[in-house]
Parts: C-alpha cells; structure tokens; sequence
C-alpha cells in the first residue's frame, strides 16, 4: 500500500540569507543542490538529471535519492527512499542541510554552505616522529619548602588521620555508590486516577515521584492501591537488550512519546525477510508492529509527538495473538 501524501505539511528552509517557505514536497537538483517547490510528481524534461526530492507522507518525512546523484545522510551515501528526522545531515552537491525540526505537519532545515571551507592536512604532511633518547635523563627537582616556607626535616613522620578525616572519606564512598545506584534507575512514566495513589513494584526498590515511579532495569510488577479503591497490579519490562539508553532517550522526547501511537497487523506474505525499510518490513505477513509517539490524524488518533518509531515484532517463530480471549492468529498464520 503506498502511503498518501500529506498536502497540507510546509517545509522551512533557513539560511544566512533568511527563510524560505515551500509546501509538502520539494525537488532537489543533486548536481547543484537547488531547491524549488513541487507539489505534484512533475515528470524530468527530456536530457534532465534526475532529481532527488523529500516530501511528506502520513505525518512522516520521506527523502528520495537517486543513485547518480551522490547524496548522503549523516555521512552514508544513499539511493532510495529513506525516512528521516530531526538531528539527521543531507549532504547534497556543496551544501549540508541539518534537519533541526521533524514535525507531523512541518519541517525545518538549516542550510550549511560547504564551499571554500579549508581542509585539514594529512598526518604525515604535519608531525614529525622524535626519536626517543639514548638514556634517561635526570630530573633534579631541588628542595621542595613546605607550605609554611621551611624545609621539611628529614625523615620527619606524618601526623596520623585524625577520625573526622576518616569519617569524611567514607561518607564519600557512600556518597559516590548512592548516586551510582540512582543513576542506574529507570523511570516509567504514570497516569494515575485518583492522582495520589500510592505504587510500587513488588520484591523490589523503587521510588515514585509525582509523575513517574523509578525502578531498575528489569521485569516488574508494579502495585498500586489507595484507600477506598480496588489495588491494581501490572507487569512491565524496563529495559532492553539492545540501545536501552537510545530508547529511553527517544521516549524521553516529549510527553506524547511514551504513548502508542499505532498498532498494526502484516498480511503482506509476499515478503518473507526484512529489507531494512521500515515501511515494507512492518507489512511482512506473520509481523506485528507497535509505534510509540504520534498517531495518524486521517486515522483517528489524537496523540501528537515529535516522535513516531515503529517496532516490528516477528511472530513466526512462535508468537499468539488473542482477541478476547480467544486465538486470531498463531506462529504468524491467521485462525479465523
């Protein structure tokens, strides 16, 4: 399924010269890196290079290299369509454009001209190997006087620590592990009715704030109860095997990032291995995928964020789904 355009998004590009305003797509010229408005695919004049072009899609921002064009993203050369988003580097001709914001329904780019700026020399152009000496060479460093001014008299002994001296350095030991503890902590964000319900997680430390409960990394249960109230229990993951600090950076951005922002089914079994590209492997027949951050207004969804990263969870190797109880799809094939 392709997805559709968003005709009422607006591209921003800033330079030293001012701002620019364009629609939902643009057009850029690889050999050059001009940039002009297009809000519809024009088709390339007869002998025109093509052209590289970046534009909004269902609240996402899509860039669209061509293979002759040279153009890279933070660094890597590209060709094909790839998804970008704030913080990211378009190196296009003798130009850079620094993504600085990505929202659903507007882009900003900084422009970063490249031309006549000086190149670092190699290595070998700038330093010279020393060769080391023969022999060690003395150090005579004289007398060193005391604070007071006098020499200090040989083989004079040193006044013994005093208790405070080493009362003050353990509490700095502790001191140091109790901040090391705390910064091992992880914060799961709350939504409480009634707000000054009290949690905690069983069998282990946590630590509950107005808005969040700390815990360490781990599985938990978390309990809640209030005076008057049923107490509700719920099982939660805090951590992962991989770019755990990426991911909490990322549900971190704002306050719609923690929140899910779409759930979907793949039917697509016409693919059976990923391709890297998020919008064909979270279709592959067999895949759920979850995306935490902002929904799809044209869908209903109501949660807005800067933020919209897809999670793809292949079931095929042993993966159920239920609906109300009751089995809908299996190992990645449908029971209904």
């Amino acid at each position: 399924m392709e997805p559709s355009p968003s005709l009422d998004a607006t591209i921003v590009l800033r330079s030293s010269q001012g701002e620019s305003h364009y629609g939902a797509r643009v057009v850029i010229d690889p050999s050059t890196g001009a940039m002009r408005a297009d809000l519809i695919d024009t088709p390339s004049e007869p002998g025109q290079a093509p052209q590289a072009s970046l534009r909004s899609v269902s609240g996402r921002w899509l860039f669209d290299a061509v293979p002759e064009g040279r153009i890279r993203i933070n660094g890597v050369a590209v060709a094909g369509a790839r998804i970008v988003s704030a913080g990211d580097v378009i190196s296009v001709a003798g130009s850079q454009l620094l993504i600085e914001e990505a929202q659903p329904r507007s882009l900003a780019l900084r422009l970063f001209e490249l031309e006549g700026t000086d190149t670092l020399p190699p290595v070998g152009d700038s330093v010279r190997i020393v060769a080391a000496p023969a022999e060690d060479l003395p150090v005579e460093l004289g007398d060193v006087p005391s604070v007071e001014g006098a020499l200090p008299a040989a083989g004079a002994a040193r006044a013994p620590r005093s208790k405070l001296n080493y009362a003050a350095w353990v509490m700095g030991v502790l001191l140091a592990v109790v901040l090391g503890l705390f910064a091992l902590l992880r914060p799961i964000a709350l939504d409480l009715q009634p707000s000054d319900a009290k949690v905690r997680s069983l069998g282990n430390f946590s630590w509950q704030s107005a808005a969040s409960v700390f815990v360490f990394p781990g599985n938990h249960t978390l309990h809640a109860e209030r005076q008057g109230y049923e107490p509700f229990e719920l099982k939660v993951d805090a951590s992962a095997e991989q770019g755990e600090e990426f991911l909490l950076e990322t549900l971190d951005t704002d306050d719609g990032a923690r929140t899910l922002g779409e759930l979907g089914i793949g039917t697509n079994y016409g693919i059976t291995a990923g391709t890297g590209e998020i919008l064909l492997d979270e279709k592959i027949g067999g895949t759920v995928h979850m995306a935490v951050g902002a929904s799809y207004p044209e869908c209903g969804g109501q949660n807005e964020s800067a933020v919209h990263t897809d999670l793809v969870c292949d079931l095929r190797g042993g993966g159920r789904i239920e609906v109300d109880g009751e089995p809908f799809q299996e190992d990645g094939r449908f029971l209904v």
